[in-house]
């Protein structure tokens, strides 16, 4: 097993693990706490400022309340970048301690694994799959490599469509949670094949498939029946409704050039420890099944592809 890094690896041993994390978490709920706190103060005063400066015309009220605000505001901002500071270290460690084993143990060959990084925007935009009503991205676990002779690229991705009113306001939108996925086709496709799952929304297919439960689970766009029934063979089929089933989420699919993007929105991060057993107890025991549950959950969605060697190449397992 090869591993890549941009930066050094710092594992820690289990002890050294379990003894940060009961350092770490405190100090973030604490500062959680008081970044919410002192944030509601500061959005109460900003209010109490303009109601006595425009409307009761009390200049010493208003004085008085965005000085508090901006204080206020000050404590909220120091202690939000505390709280990102030591979550980010908390993720580099488990990242480096417990993850780089979980995926060193499944897949073949990682290039490349960024705790904190995510996959490109161009990709996302250019597959089509995400409507573009998100103008915000972000992300992590961006994991580059090689599984059973095939090219993959993962990470977790979040999609937003962030607003601003004309009074300051701002309001966001999820439109996109869960992972994404790309594979590298054997060889590169004329037209372009997109399934659309059907969770939750509606879409006529162009062309529809001797399956009745696919057709149920999935919208078909393909520029022709005979470019769709290419890719979509009945044991495709039969693989992408395993994948489906296994990935438990609403699944947006692309088959274009020379790679399949898989868009799962499930609305979690994979990766991510779960906070309240973080603050609870430090259970190194756990925190290992659950990274190696979400490699699981990655490489048994790519087995379900791999299956057809026709598009892939796959080595066997």
């Amino acid at each position: 097993m090869q591993i890549n890094k941009e930066r050094p690896s710092y594992a820690l041993d289990d002890a050294e693990l379990d003894a940060l994390i009961k350092k770490l978490t405190p100090k973030i709920r604490i500062n959680a706490v008081v970044a919410a706190i002192f944030g509601f103060i500061a959005t109460a005063a900003g209010v109490m400022f303009t109601l006595n400066f425009y409307v009761f015309d009390d200049m010493v009220a208003a004085l008085g309340y965005g000085t508090l605000a901006f204080i206020a505001g000050t404590v909220a901002s120091i202690t939000g970048m505390d709280m990102r500071r030591h979550k980010r270290k908390l993720k580099y460690a488990i990242s480096d301690s417990v993850v780089r084993c979980a995926l060193s143990a499944r897949f073949t060959t990682i290039d490349k694994f960024s705790a904190i990084s995510y996959i490109k925007q161009d990709t996302v935009m250019l597959s089509g799959l995400i409507h573009r009503s998100w103008n915000t991205i972000n992300g992590s676990d961006l994991i580059e490599g090689t599984y059973r002779g095939v090219n993959f690229v993962f990470s977790n991705l979040h999609l937003e469509q962030v607003t601003t009113d004309n009074k300051g306001n701002e309001k966001r939108v999820t439109k996109f949670k869960g992972q994404w996925l790309t594979l590298s086709l054997a060889k590169p496709m004329t037209f372009g094949v997109q399934l659309r799952g059907r969770k939750g929304r509606t879409g006529q297919s162009t062309v529809e498939t001797e399956s009745a439960e696919f057709n149920s689970r999935f919208q078909i766009i393909a520029y022709d029946a005979h470019t769709a029934f290419y890719v979509l063979t009945p044991q495709l089929i039969e693989q992408i409704i395993k994948a489906d089933k296994k990935a438990s989420a609403r699944m947006l699919i692309s088959f274009d050039g020379d790679k399949m993007h898989a868009a799962i929105d499930s609305y979690r991060e994979l990766f991510e420890p779960a906070d309240k057993k973080l603050f609870a107890v430090s259970n190194i025991a756990t925190l290992r099944m659950q990274m190696k549950w979400d490699v699981n959950y990655i490489a048994n969605i790519i087995d379900e592809f791999l299956a057809n060697e026709a598009l892939f190449n796959a080595e066997g397992v």
